[in-house]
């Protein structure tokens, strides 16, 4: 067997650019990459925010990352007031299925969304930022929603169904990582990939 080749800097680059190019979600010609030390910089312009979150999360997967910085900036293709896109946030949220009965917040400054209020679970409070960031115009999203869950579950409980979850995860090697929970915060320690 020989041995596999070595993940200079540039071939990482190289291969984030190549995935960018390839993928349809993205717009790899506004984005400049950069690579030293396995830390991969992306920058330049997108225009929506979640080009920018799938630009990032592309460059997570390429071999040899071990870390990236994410510096696009979202300039959307059309200037849009924040009344306007305060009024469409409201609305995907209150069209949204899985969103509809969340009782949020919306306030925008110059394109950028903060979210308060208060949700069921963490998994709705991810999935309230998603709907937002899919809006045409936003440029960022502060998340300010805090998650009150209804039944009050002990730490062994929420340890018990994390670890579940790891260890019937393909990715995730659930040997290598400890759970904690204290108080309802939960704790990761161990070595990932």
């Amino acid at each position: 067997a020989s041995a596999a080749p070595e993940m200079t800097d540039q071939a990482v680059t190289d291969k984030i650019e190549d995935e960018l190019f390839f993928d349809p979600g993205v717009t790899a010609a506004g984005i400049d990459v950069s690579t030293t030390d396995g830390i991969a910089m992306l920058e330049g312009e997108v225009n929506n925010i979640l080009a920018k979150d799938r630009a990032a999360r592309i460059a997570e997967t390429v071999k040899g990352v071990r870390s990236v910085v994410n510096q696009i900036k979202v300039k959307p293709s059309a200037v849009r007031t924040d009344t306007t896109i305060r009024k469409d946030v409201l609305t995907a949220l209150f069209e949204d299925p899985a969103t509809d009965s969340y009782e949020l917040s919306v306030a925008v400054h110059a394109g950028h969304i903060t979210l308060k209020g208060v949700v069921d679970s963490y998994q709705e409070r991810i999935l309230a930022v998603k709907v937002a960031k899919g809006v045409r115009g936003v440029k960022g999203v502060e998340d300010d929603i805090k998650v009150s869950t209804k039944s009050n579950r002990t730490d062994k409980e929420i340890e018990s169904e994390i670890k579940r979850i790891f260890h019937w995860d393909r990715f995730i090697d659930d040997n290598v990582i400890a759970v904690t929970v204290d108080d309802g915060t939960v704790h990761l320690s161990g070595i990932v990939g």
